[in-house]
């Protein structure tokens, strides 16, 4: 099937596939719905999934898990969810820390002797789950520091990796290890760190490229160049959802832990390209811009992009799982994703 053909097909399917909605007779609901209807060259392709206090207030499913074989995406499908990874790791890293295995302010030469940058001394644990160290992602073990650390913010893959290492240190534990232990005190049955995912309802990544074609890419090479502390974990909807309500309800770290991972952070801020101003605190950003308290992360890998966004005024839950992403365009990538979000914070559901 030509690639025009194709996305012609798919719009009609997008019709077809909306009627999973629940609760779209809602003013809320019929906005998504009517934006997900509207013809567009590439329709969004996945899940959406929004609770407030434990209700159901949209939910629904567009399109395919595997384009090929014509299988429809199901609320139960499996994600990689980019870098929402990183509340996974910084909340392994606080688990240390409240054990005593580790202290946040301590150099990382300690836990990581055979480092040989003199920047070993200087960069802290602090400063990688905040991404303030100055390292470079490019080859940055064996290069100086970009800025002093703690002087400024610079998104990273590195400082996760880093963090890794140490966790597998002081724990001695492997990191796939620590992460299924935790998913299975949670109850996240669906989650899996990417050693451990032996095959099952994997929605397939796709990526279409300049030419507008859709290319499928495999797990694999989606997690090519990709540290999974920092954005390589396998998830649901339903799982975040659950991830969700035992972190920011207190069942995962003790209160004052959680404190500081939802406190923004010294230097810890950047202008984001879509969705603008943005605070870090551990592993998570923090957004009260409008007033209104949001607290998660988005991700973005190649063939999967998501949003994980929970509001506690409101016990709000938003989570986007997509399994097409397009080159060199991140605001097509992300259209669904901040119309939403755009939607739940200037409208009552």
């Amino acid at each position: 099937m030509g690639i025009k053909h194709f996305f012609s097909y798919l719009f009609l399917l997008t019709i077809c596939f909306c009627q999973t909605t629940l609760h779209a007779q809602s003013k809320f609901g019929q906005q998504i719905d009517s934006f997900l209807a509207t013809p567009t060259q590439y329709p969004f392709n996945g899940v959406i999934r929004i609770v407030q206090n434990g209700k159901t207030l949209y939910e629904t499913t567009n399109t395919y898990r595997d384009v090929k074989k014509s299988i429809p995406v199901n609320l139960s499908d499996n994600f990689l969810i980019g870098s929402i990874s990183k509340q996974i790791t910084a909340v392994l890293v606080l688990r240390a820390y409240e054990k005593g295995q580790l202290d946040l302010q301590t150099h990382i030469r300690k836990y990581l002797p055979q480092l040989t940058q003199p920047w070993a001394d200087t960069v802290t644990v602090h400063h990688l789950l905040t991404h303030t160290h100055g390292i470079n992602d490019t080859d940055g073990l064996n290069r100086p520091l970009v800025f002093p650390a703690g002087s400024k913010f610079a998104y990273s893959q590195t400082g996760y990796e880093l963090l890794t290492q140490i966790l597998e240190k002081v724990s001695g534990q492997s990191f796939a290890a620590l992460s299924t232990a935790l998913f299975k005190e949670c109850g996240m049955s669906h989650t899996f760190h990417p050693s451990m995912y032996k095959g099952g309802k994997l929605a397939k990544g796709y990526v279409i490229d300049k030419l507008g074609n859709l290319n499928y890419i495999g797990m694999q090479q989606s997690l090519d160049d990709i540290v999974v502390a920092s954005g390589g974990f396998i998830s649901t909807a339903h799982d975040l959802q659950v991830w969700n309500d035992r972190l920011h309800n207190g069942k995962i770290l003790k209160p004052e832990t959680y404190r500081m991972m939802i406190t923004p952070q010294p230097n810890a801020i950047r202008e984001h390209p879509l969705f603008g101003l943005t605070k870090y605190g551990y592993g998570i950003s923090v957004d009260d811009k409008d007033g209104s308290l949001q607290l998660g992360q988005t991700g973005l890998v190649p063939g999967y992009a998501s949003m994980d966004f929970y509001y506690p005024n409101t016990r709000t839950h938003l989570i986007i799982l997509q399994n097409t992403t397009q080159v060199d365009n991140t605001a097509n990538t992300f259209a669904v994703q901040l119309l939403v979000q755009k939607l739940l914070r200037s409208t009552k559901p």
